[in-house]
């Protein structure tokens, strides 16, 4: 065999691998986007019965169920949008990207190659989650009339996501546009003490807008 024919039969094989598992993803795919779809469907479920529930009896345990179901159906909604928003982004931008493959029901979808992928792709792919998120917030605003405190509480956990979301992939985006490289600009803003002042903006403005609009 020569070393071109040798070339040619090695490349043919990547093509048939890659092709082989392209067609692997996109039942996979399917299915996580399917996963997603059913659990957003089923916690607005459960949230609104909870809403007319207490619409319809004014009763206490009525408006915490609503509440509750609120805070955890915002903020699961806004998170998975996110990630979606990020995928979004960076195929779009022509980036790789590989499902996280884990056990049982966890937020984080996709991983981000920093190696292959280069700036621009990692900016398009940051800026998708986060044009995402925002738009779930100002779609749940204009979308519910703020008549009960399980709406004010819908809108508020979806808030309190995007902003403290906002607030750290924002100024890794900030030090990446200034020359750092996008891993190391991540590395650097995730440590326990950073992460933990973002679950106090996350909250803090969580409680402030629900307070706002109940």
């Amino acid at each position: 065999m020569t070393e071109a024919s040798a070339d040619h039969s090695a490349t043919a094989e990547s093509a048939a691998t890659a092709c082989a598992t392209s067609e692997q993803r996109a039942p996979r795919l399917k299915s996580l986007a399917h996963v997603d779809t059913v659990a957003v469907l089923a916690g607005l479920s459960v949230w609104a019965a909870a809403d007319m529930w207490h619409a319809g009896t004014g009763l206490l345990i009525a408006a915490a169920v609503a509440v509750g179901s609120a805070l955890y159906v915002g903020y699961l909604l806004t998170a998975l949008i996110h990630e979606w928003g990020h995928y979004t982004g960076a195929r779009w931008s022509g980036a790789q990207t590989q499902l996280v493959r884990r056990k049982g029901f966890r937020l984080f979808r996709f991983t981000f190659d920093f190696d292959a992928n280069t700036t621009a792709q990692f900016r398009a792919m940051s800026y998708g989650g986060n044009l995402a998120h925002w738009g779930v917030v100002v779609l749940l605003y204009l979308a519910l009339p703020m008549t009960s405190p399980g709406q004010a509480a819908l809108v508020a956990a979806s808030f309190a996501f995007a902003l403290g979301a906002s607030v750290f992939e924002l100024s890794v985006i900030s030090a990446v546009q200034r020359g750092a490289q996008p891993e190391a600009a991540l590395r650097e803003r995730a440590d326990a003490q950073t992460l933990q002042r973002g679950r106090w903006v996350t909250w803090g403005s969580g409680v402030l807008v629900f307070l706002a609009l109940a």
